[in-house]
Order: structure tokens, then C-alpha cells, then sequence
């Protein structure tokens, strides 16, 4: 009978392992000082050294830095940017960290997860958070999820002003050698 308990006990354990990407749950209150956060830990998906979270609806943003109290030594930001973040590190199996964001209040939204190893994305999550800030439901893997590269979660976009500046400098400098050659 023991034996029969820790055999239906070791299968759920491996059933389970997958979704051990953990529920996020409040952390001192649904607020504070203007911004608001998710605890949050993923494990049982494997070794990652990468991982990237979006905001793919909802009026919330993410404070800067938008990740913050990582628990393992290495990791640190590689994208701060209001909708989406990312950090790297040594890769691990298991880890803490806590999500920030902007603003008093919570809001409902929806978060998509990505953990990479050796820039190759091994495990994908979308979230559903309700107004009081805690997961409402969440599916590992989905069919239709957000399979981003590990390019795109590194790599920081040049803003519209900045591509406009750039596009300008560049434009004025082929009219001015333009004209110089015409001398």
C-alpha cells in the first residue's frame, strides 16, 4: 500500500514538474510608493539564462528596472523598456525574482513569459492577472503564445525620434558631400 502511495506521489511530481513556473502572488500589499509587483519563480522547465516578460494588454507599464530582487548571483537587466524587460545570467533551474510596475493600483492584464538556453527558447507562459494584481490563470506553453526570439528580447529598438535624428544627420550629410562634389 506505502509503495502504491509514492508511485501515484513520484507521478504526480512529474506531471506537475512542468508547470512549476510559479503563481505570482502580492508582496507587501497590493501597492506601494507608486508602483506595485509580482513575486515571482520559475522552475521545472530546465536550465535557463535568459528571461523576457511583456505586457501584451492592460494600461499597466513596468517601473525601471522593471526586474528586481533576482535571487541568484550573475543575472542582471538586459532590456528596461516600459512593456517589455528582460535579464540574463549563468544559466539555473530555478530562481526568484520580483516583476514591478508602475502606478498605485493594479489593473487586469495579460503577461507573456519566454526563458531561453543558449538563445533558444525553451519554455513559453501566458498570464492572466486579474485587477488585485494576482494570477487569475496562466497556460504553459500555449499553441498561440509569444515565441520571441532571443534577439528580440536582447536587442534594444532605436526610438522614433532617434531613427528621425539619425535619418536627418544622414540626409545632410549626402546633400553636403552632394554639393561639395559639384564645386
Amino acid at each position: 500500500m506505502r509503495s502504491a502511495i509514492l508511485l501515484v506521489a513520484w507521478a504526480l511530481v512529474l506531471v506537475a514538474a512542468p508547470y512549476a513556473f510559479s503563481n505570482p502572488t502580492m508582496v507587501g500589499g497590493p501597492y506601494t510608493g507608486g508602483s506595485w509587483w509580482v513575486d515571482v519563480s520559475a522552475s521545472g522547465v530546465g536550465a535557463y539564462d535568459l528571461v523576457a516578460v511583456r505586457i501584451a494588454s492592460g494600461s499597466d507599464v513596468f517601473e525601471s528596472p522593471a526586474i528586481r530582487n533576482i535571487s541568484n548571483a550573475g543575472w542582471s537587466m538586459v532590456l528596461d523598456e516600459p512593456v517589455l524587460a528582460s535579464i540574463a545570467g549563468p544559466a539555473v533551474s530555478s530562481m526568484n525574482w520580483d516583476l514591478y510596475f508602475a502606478g498605485d493600483n493594479p489593473s487586469a492584464l495579460e503577461l507573456d513569459w519566454a526563458l531561453f538556453h543558449d538563445s533558444q527558447l525553451i519554455a513559453w507562459t501566458h498570464w492572466n492577472v486579474g485587477p488585485d494584481g494576482k494570477l487569475a490563470s496562466w497556460q504553459l506553453n500555449p499553441n498561440d503564445g509569444w515565441q520571441p526570439s532571443a534577439e528580440e528580447v536582447t536587442t534594444v529598438a532605436i526610438p522614433s525620434p532617434g531613427a528621425l535624428l539619425l535619418g536627418g544627420m544622414g540626409a545632410a550629410l549626402v546633400g553636403y558631400l552632394r554639393r561639395r562634389s559639384m564645386l
